[in-house]
């Protein structure tokens, strides 16, 4: 595997791995990364998982863009905030009256830009760490900032912390603008004609009221933005899951693996929204918590359909169609239930004992009835 490894990171397709000779359940599949690494053309890019061609992406991006609702909740937004970040640049006398200092307009608007980029994260949380993080580096920035003189002696300190950026920003967003901040600062200092005070004085306020105009306006007043949509995620979940199941013993490997990664973009999408939930303020952190074993357990019922797919593959029996149909209608019927927050009705699966093929779903098919006892409704 190692070799197999070491072939794929230099992309040297001529490596000359020699044949597994050992367990066949390890060595079928071995086999078949060796067969596929020397391929120099695959036949199926997207069966292996290879991005599609740049028109398509574009095309798919552009369509995105126009059409999906949470794009354009997410651009108005971004606009409201916008535009009031920049009346308060363009009457800088509000700022002066409230005893906020005004340098450099781009501060305000920039911090609003930041906070609500369309990413995975939490609102809530960076416009916190934001601010605490631009506060907590503003003070000791200052400081050197009076003892260093401008000109070449700051610029090792801004090497120091441009190199910190990416060490940090993968522990905590908050550390991350610890470092970002005394590099604009520096960077500002040597071309701005105000004083150092003044310069980080002005910093430290605009983020902070950049902050402050996202959690009023983008989160506490934007309607929906603080809905709780995991139910939704998890409802298409489910239903991925069924339609692998319908096809996952008598479909072929194209439809297979078609709604394999569809299966799987469902769960990371669910995986994503609950990350997100559990670091937004309860009660949406509670929610996020009780559904954290729904995932779990979807998550185990997941690898045991593919594991008795790739048996029946292997010469297995398969299992009957009629409990394949009935698993499949459980889990749909849970999908309605999520959707429409009740209970879910009582399952009409079959006594898999007493079928053939048991061996192959029958602890498919436990693993179902105990998903369906770890739903919080």
């Amino acid at each position: 595997m190692r070799r197999i490894a070491d072939a794929v990171r230099s992309g040297n397709r001529d490596a000359e791995i020699p044949p597994f000779r050992g367990d066949p359940e390890f060595a079928r599949p071995v086999e078949f990364a060796r067969r596929r690494l020397s391929e120099p053309h695959p036949e199926d890019p997207d069966w292996l998982g290879l991005p599609k061609p740049l028109p398509t992406r574009a095309y798919r991006a552009v369509q995105l863009a126009l059409t999906s609702a949470a794009a354009w909740r997410y651009g108005l937004r971004l606009a409201l905030c916008m535009a009031i970040a920049s009346a308060f640049v363009e009457f800088p006398g509000v700022l002066h009256d409230l005893w906020i200092p005004t340098v450099h307009s781009i501060w305000l608007p920039l911090t609003v830009a930041v906070v609500l980029k369309p990413d995975f994260g939490s609102v809530f949380v960076r416009s916190l760490l934001r601010a605490v993080g631009t506060f907590v580096a503003a003070v000791p920035t200052l400081l050197v900032l009076v003892a260093v003189p401008r000109g070449w002696a700051a610029v090792p300190l801004a090497a120091f912390f441009g190199g910190l950026i990416p060490v940090l920003k993968a522990r905590s967003y908050a550390m991350r603008t610890v470092a970002v901040t005394p590099l604009m600062l520096f960077l500002f200092d040597l071309t701005s004609p105000q004083p150092s005070g003044e310069l980080v004085l002005a910093r430290l306020s605009d983020t902070l009221l950049g902050c402050l105009i996202v959690l009023v306006f983008g989160y506490a007043l934007w309607p929906g933005s603080r809905r709780i949509r995991i139910g939704e995620r998890f409802a298409a979940g489910f239903g991925a899951l069924a339609d692998y199941l319908d096809e996952a013993f008598t479909g072929s490997r194209d439809v297979r693996a078609r709604d394999r990664r569809a299966l799987h973009r469902s769960l990371d999408a669910v995986r994503v929204d609950l990350r997100q939930v559990q670091a937004e303020p309860p009660p949406a952190s509670r929610t996020g918590a009780a559904w954290w074993p729904v995932l779990g357990a979807l998550d185990a019922l997941v690898d045991t359909v593919t594991a008795a797919s790739v048996k029946v593959r292997r010469g297995a029996e398969p299992p009957p169609e009629q409990a394949v149909g009935a698993m499949a209608a459980d889990l749909r019927e849970m999908a309605a239930a999520v959707r429409d927050g009740r209970p879910p009705r009582a399952p009409d699966l079959p006594d898999l004992p007493d079928l053939p093929g048991e061996d192959v779903l029958g602890e498919a098919a436990a693993q179902t009835r105990r998903l369906r006892r770890t739903l919080p409704l």
